[in-house]
């Protein structure tokens, strides 16, 4: 029987696991690089970015190649690192620094 710990009063006790409750995903938490070589889903880049959905629909209508993959996008991370560059370049230009 599969069985997961549980903290109680300072002593480790065990549980059977609910066959009917869905184990989760490991998640990726907090800023973190984007490495070219890399492909991730566009809920990953907005945690490494620091960004929120609102943000994350912005930079695809800005121009952020993304690719739909079942209910996913997904991301290479070129792609994520080339946006951010030209996006630099851009705002450089607009603030008068070339």
């Amino acid at each position: 029987m599969d069985c997961k710990p549980e903290a109680r009063g300072g002593q480790a006790m065990t549980r059977p696991l609910d066959p009917k409750r869905p184990v989760a995903a490991p998640t990726f938490s907090g800023l973190g690089p984007i490495h070219a070589d890399a492909v991730y889903p566009l809920s990953i880049v907005g945690q490494r970015l620091g960004l929120g959905k609102k943000s994350l629909i912005q930079l695809q209508r800005d121009g952020l190649r993304t690719a739909k993959l079942g209910h996913r996008r997904y991301c290479l991370g070129r792609d994520v690192l080339l946006f951010l560059d030209r996006l630099a370049d851009a705002q450089a230009v607009g603030e008068g620094r070339e």
